[in-house]
C-alpha cells in the first residue's frame, strides 16, 4: 500500500515536526566546535580508532599510563607535560588526542554492487548539526545499518566532533556522500528498496509500517524535515506517535527510535 492510500490519522502528536518547531532542533549547546578537523579526542575515539585499523598518523597524551599502553602499536605517540598539552588541545579530551588522516568515505556504486538480501540504509537529508550526525552514526552502528549516505553541500563533516559524538562508530559504518541525493534514491530503488521516511503531516502510525527486508530510512534536516525534492521519492511516510506533553524529538532521537522499530520488524521477518 503506497503512501496515498494510508488511512487517516489518528490523533497522536507527532515527531519529525520540524517545520512547525525548529527550537526542538537546534543544536546541542554542550557539543562546542573548537577542535582541528583532523584531531580526534577522548580515550574511547581515540583507542577505537587504533582497534579498528583507522588511518591515525600520531597519538598526543600528557599521561603517561596512556603513553605505556600505546607503546605496542606501531603509531607515533607524543608524551607532551600537561601545560603544554591543555595549552594546545584544551582540558576537555580525557589527556588524549589523535590526528588522522581525511576520512574515507565509502564508495557508493561499490555498495550498490553488492547483493544484500537484508539490508538497512540510512539517508541524512542535509543534517547540519555535527552532533546530531555523530549520535545519528551510533545508532546507525548499533542497529546494523549497512550504509549512511550525505550530500556534499550543506551537511555537516566527518570530523573531530562527529567522532566524539559517534562514540568511534564512524570507524564502523560505512558512510558515502553523493552529490544527488535523489539520484542514489533511485539507484537504491533499482536493486529493489524501498523508501521511507518520518513526516509530521503523515497518516500512518510507524507501528503500523510493515518494514521491507530491503530498506532506506530518510531522516530530513533540522529545521526544514525532508526536503521536497527528496519527499518526491518516498514510497511510504510515517509519523510516530508521542503520549507525553511535548510535540517533538531531538532528530538524532527520532532516528533511534525508528531504526530500532525497522531493525525489530525486518528481524521477525527472517
Amino acid at each position: 500500500m503506497r503512501k496515498n492510500d494510508y488511512r487517516d490519522r489518528k490523533d497522536y502528536k507527532s515527531d519529525f515536526n520540524a517545520k512547525d518547531n525548529k527550537k526542538n532542533f537546534k543544536s546541542d549547546e554542550r557539543v562546542k566546535e573548537p577542535f582541528q578537523k583532523d584531531i580526534i579526542y577522548g580515550k574511547n575515539p581515540v583507542f577505537e580508532a587504533l582497534e579498528s585499523g583507522s588511518s591515525v598518523i600520531k597519538v598526543f597524551t600528557c599521561d603517561p599510563k596512556i603513553s605505556s599502553e600505546l607503546k605496542d602499536n606501531k603509531i607515533d605517540v607524543v608524551l607532551l607535560s600537561k601545560d603544554k598539552f591543555f595549552n594546545t588541545y584544551g582540558s576537555n579530551c580525557q589527556n588524549v588526542v589523535a590526528q588522522i588522516k581525511d576520512f574515507e568515505y565509502y564508495d557508493i556504486d561499490r555498495f550498490l554492487k553488492q547483493n544484500y538480501e537484508n539490508s538497512l540504509v540510512l539517508v541524512l537529508d542535509h543534517i547540519e548539526d555535527v552532533g546530531n550526525l555523530g549520535a545519528m552514526l551510533r545508532s546507525a552502528e548499533v542497529f546494523g545499518v549497512d550504509l549512511v549516505i550525505i550530500p556534499d553541500k550543506r551537511s555537516a563533516e566527518i570530523n573531530a566532533v562527529a567522532w566524539k559524538t559517534s562514540a568511534g562508530a564512524v570507524n564502523h559504518v560505512k558512510i558515502s556522500k553523493v552529490n544527488n541525493l535523489k539520484n542514489a534514491l533511485e539507484k537504491l530503488k533499482e536493486k529493489g528498496y524501498w523508501i521511507y521516511g518520518g513526516e509530521a503531516d503523515s497518516s500512518e502510525n510507524i507501528y503500523n509500517i510493515d518494514f521491507d527486508q530491503k530498506t532506506v530510512l530518510v531522516i530530513g534536516s533540522e529545521g526544514k524535515g525532508i526536503s521536497r525534492l527528496i519527499r518526491e521519492s518516498l514510497d511510504f511516510d510515517f509519523f510516530i506517535p508521542m503520549y507525553g506533553k511535548l510535540n517533538s524529538l531531538n532528530a538524532s532521537v527520532a532516528c533511534g527510535v525508528t531504526l530500532s522499530e525497522i531493525r525489530r520488524k525486518i528481524e521477525i521477518k527472517r
